[in-house]
């Protein structure tokens, strides 16, 4: 029987002589032996169930590989690649034609496909199919032998992939670039764990002729410079393939973006190497439109992870407001229009950075609400912390004028709801315990440090800020100070202050109680905000108390970056400001602050660098 194999491989070479020669034999009028003619037309037959590419006209595909062509390269790939990230907007179709050629190979086998599960249709946190997929470029099959390795945990749902554009959109480019290769598509529902991802990618062996690509969308709904602000933190979560990290980002997959960096890390452990993000481009549909102000904007990522070095750089954001209070009128509106209100149209602005923080004006209490427009008593009723929580404020400062309403019990009740969602806090109403709070955020040691103007232990503050310069990379002050409504400059005891706290270490100051913006300004290379003014309050008198201003700093190991971003209420509910507010707010608070010409013009144009 040893002649056996060496049959079946000449048969196999027959097979494939005549699926080339298939229709010069018919027009010879050769007859072809029925086992022959029967293996060639279970190769050659069309798939009785399929799933079809969301687009279906090869000219549209062609086109965008044409272009890439002509686009100019910002760097080059790597030759090694096993992973890419590429969008799933096909108005970024050429971008997505540049990374596929880039990579292209026959040599590529299969093709492990990563990509949102947008509408919500799994009830497991992963699915796929084994259904075959027709592309302008023929079928692309699913590699059912790998898809078997993995049924235990990811769950078989084919209808749902009719109308998923994550993975509809991308087929296409797959089948073009990678004509030999069969598919596993995997979708990521929002609600898959941590603990989920790290079970299924020790699930996945991926062999070297394995590409796994990640089909994602970045920032969302938000104009071109929040936008940057929030790419920055996506940007550093792929150079350091910090996948837990990954949960704060603003991108339409969340766990499936970690399921990728979890999958890229199992295969440096497995070749005992170092995986670099090689990015190709950071682009916009904003950018391709160029229409910078649009709030109709998603942001793209396209490269690929390949041998290199490893990124040790270490970074944070922080997004920062003003002050927060839930009594009164806002607290009316919470009980007739919900919880969420005031801030649902912050919700993908409050996204996209490591942390989020507010001064919290005011105690959580079970006592009835006894404020009135002229009674300045609050009390915050305790089940609205969760949301501040769910919008992803991640800590508080205590040290204000409000904070011991209901006095040192109600400040301890405030201690008890806060630990109990999840929220840290820091500073203390007489400037005396809990001043501060230390955290460890991208490798930085941060410290916030809070500060009340109106009780005595200022240099209890000093003392403080002393004791945490030798321990920490970051020291951020947050002072409830200075005249409430005055707009054009701070009061002469705030400054001496912010100076004070910088000459003692003090690296970022950001104020707040006047309830109005106020201007900058750079003292000893510093950056003093004095007033950021409100961020949830009831105020409607006048556009200043309707008007405040969220800052996002991106800390450094050497530089720090303020990301100024200007918003306004509107009955109670908060939204990012249009281009014409924005541009006038910053511009009035540029012509007031004590900093140079060019910082001037850096903060006219919402973006202010500072180097440490």
């Amino acid at each position: 029987m040893k002649w056996l194999p060496k049959v079946l491989v000449g048969l196999l070479v027959v097979v494939i002589f005549l699926l080339v020669q298939k229709d010069e034999i018919k027009k010879q009028g050769v007859e072809i032996p029925k086992i022959i003619q029967e293996r060639v037309s279970e190769l050659t037959k069309e798939p009785t169930e399929y799933l079809v590419s969301y687009r279906m006209d090869q000219e549209f595909f062609d086109t965008a590989y044409q272009n890439a062509q002509k686009l100019e390269k910002p760097n080059e790939q790597p030759t090694d690649a096993r992973f890419m990230i590429v969008p799933h907007h096909l108005v970024g179709a050429d971008y997505i034609a540049e990374n596929f050629s880039a990579h292209a190979s026959k040599k590529i086998s299969t093709v492990v496909l990563l990509s949102p599960d947008h509408f919500g249709q799994l009830h497991s946190s992963f699915g796929t199919t084994e259904l075959p997929w027709k592309t302008p470029y023929g079928f692309l099959f699913a590699d059912t032998k790998k898809i078997a390795d993995i049924a235990s945990t990811v769950k078989i749902n084919d209808r749902m992939f009719d109308f998923e554009h994550g993975i509809s959109d991308i087929v296409p480019f797959i089948k073009k670039s990678f004509p030999n290769a069969k598919i596993i598509p995997i979708t990521v529902a929002d609600s898959a764990k941590f603990e989920d991802v790290k079970q299924i990618a020790s699930l996945l062996h991926l062999d070297d002729d394995t590409m796994v690509i990640g089909s994602f969308d970045f920032s969302h709904y938000l104009p071109q410079q929040v936008a940057n602000y929030h790419d920055t933190l996506a940007q550093t979560v792929l150079e350091t393939k910090d996948s837990a990290r990954a949960d704060r980002l603003d991108i339409d997959s969340k766990p499936g973006l970690a399921l990728f960096l979890e999958l890229v890390k199992n295969k440096e452990k497995k070749e005992r190497g170092v995986l670099s993000w090689h990015q190709l481009r950071n682009m916009s549909a904003n950018i391709i439109a160029n229409n910078p102000d649009s709030f109709e904007n998603t942001t793209y990522f396209t490269g690929s992870f390949g041998s290199g070095e490893k990124i040790t750089e270490k970074k944070a954001t922080i997004t920062v407001f003003g002050d927060v209070m839930l009594d009164r009128r806002v607290r009316k509106t919470l009980d007739e229009k919900g919880s969420a209100y005031p801030l649902l149209k912050m919700e993908r602005f409050m996204m996209g950075s490591d942390r989020v923080i507010a001064n919290l004006e005011g105690p959580f209490t079970d006592n009835k609400s006894v404020a009135q427009p002229n009674v300045l008593v609050f009390t915050f009723d305790p089940k609205h912390a969760a949301t501040l929580k769910k919008f992803g404020i991640t800590s508080v400062s205590l040290a204000n004028n409000h904070t011991l309403n209901f006095g040192e019990k109600g400040l301890q009740k405030t201690h008890e709801v806060l630990k109990k969602n999840g929220i840290a806090y820091f500073g203390d109403p007489s400037n005396k315990t809990e001043i501060s709070y230390v955290e460890e955020v991208g490798g930085l040691k941060i410290a916030h440090v809070g500060y009340h103007q109106f009780a005595s232990g200022f240099e209890n503050v000093l003392t403080e800020i002393k004791r945490l310069r030798p321990l920490v990379d970051y020291i951020l002050v947050y002072p409830h100070w200075g005249e409430e409504y005055e707009t054009t400059k701070p009061t002469t005891r705030s400054q001496k202050e912010a100076h004070a706290f910088i000459d003692v270490g003090a690296d970022v100051i950001l104020g707040g109680h006047p309830h109005v913006v106020q201007p900058l300004e750079i003292y000893k290379n510093k950056m003093i905000v004095y007033s950021m003014g409100n961020f949830i309050f009831d105020q409607q008198f006048s556009e200043d108390v309707k008007t405040g201003l969220s800052v996002g700093l991106v800390l450094g190991e050497n530089t720090i970056q303020y990301n100024l971003f200007p918003i306004e209420h509107n009955d109670m509910q908060i939204s990012l400001s249009g281009a014409r507010k924005r541009d006038t707010l910053l511009s009035g608070i540029a012509n007031n602050s004590v900093v140079s010409e060019e910082i001037k013009k850096q903060i006219r144009e919402g973006v202010v660098n500072i180097t440490k």
